[in-house]
């Protein structure tokens, strides 16, 4: 008998609109399409075994390259236009949902904003282009496959009666993922140390698990352009990678390679993580993005 799982996919650091000698929109499109059919190979691969009831996306933020994050930025971006970075984004991550559904009958859009959406200085933390983004996501898959895919981002809603209701922390969001919480965090509020985030992102983590009284298993992280797994006590901790190809951010700010790689992992309902890829992202010198995971 097959184990029923879900499958997560997490997306981080995309930055749509940034230009760099190897990435611009069209290779960010390259890679979200071979993305997709990564889903559908390696739901081929453990079908044996397992059975997905659902693939949740998890959004950490930075989908978009955003505008006035720094000076000059728009000298290296092929789409300055904060809007179009949005609408060009939405659209973009579209292959990725289609394909989840051909391997799972439901799909679930979460996640939160990242610090290069944010409206401006002056502006309120939650006027952030990646929630703009995701609103424009979830309406296109609303009108393309209805309530196969539900959407639950960070985002300010109106309901019936005309209540606003808003959070203050788009920036971090628990998600339930069969019988296990997960932290979504895009990464910023993790100050680094000497360098190197790592410390601070696991300090972050032993306090916020006394923060919340949902006992949450896995914190999901992005912003630092890393990949990898840190795991202590009952905590584990993903980083996860970016799309940015020639990316120097990391380079310059902890001494470190951009990374260009996401994870992929199974959650059963006694097990927060069963199996894991990490997806690579990297586009080679013949243009292809690479083939193994």
């Amino acid at each position: 008998m097959k184990q029923r799982e879900s499958a997560v996919l997490v997306v981080s650091d995309v930055h749509v609109g940034k230009k760099t000698p190897s990435y611009d929109m069209r290779v960010a499109q390259k890679v979200l399409d071979e993305v997709a059919k990564r889903i559908v190979r390696i739901a081929e691969l453990v079908q044996d075994g397992y059975r997905w009831d659902e693939v949740v996306i998890c959004f950490l933020g930075d989908v978009l390259d955003g505008s006035e994050i720094f000076p000059g930025q728009a000298t290296v971006q092929d789409i300055p236009n904060v809007l179009a970075q949005a609408t060009v984004a939405a659209r973009l991550f579209l292959p990725i949902v289609e394909a989840s559904l051909a391997v799972a009958p439901i799909v679930r859009l979460v996640g939160v904003a990242g610090n290069h959406g944010r409206a401006g200085k002056n502006a309120a933390e939650a006027a952030n282009w990646d929630i703009v983004c995701y609103q424009q996501l979830e309406a296109l898959v609303k009108a393309k496959w209805g309530k196969r895919v539900f959407c639950d981002f960070n985002a300010p809603t109106v309901d019936e009666q005309g209540i606003l209701k808003e959070t203050s922390l788009f920036w971090l969001k628990l998600v339930q993922i069969r019988n296990h919480w997960f932290l979504l965090h895009h990464g910023h509020r993790a100050r680094t140390v000497l360098g190197v985030p790592f410390y601070s992102v696991r300090t972050r983590a032993l306090t916020w698990r006394s923060a919340f009284k949902e006992r949450w298993r896995v914190l999901m992280h992005g912003h630092f352009h890393q990949f990898g797994r840190m795991d202590f006590n009952d905590i584990i901790v993903l980083l996860n990678g970016t799309a940015v190809q020639h990316d120097t951010w990391a380079l310059e700010n902890f001494g470190l390679q951009g990374i260009n790689r996401w994870w992929l992992f199974g959650v059963s309902d006694k097990y927060p993580i069963t199996w894991s890829f990490g997806l690579d992202l990297e586009v080679r010198s013949n243009g292809k993005v690479a083939v193994h995971q």
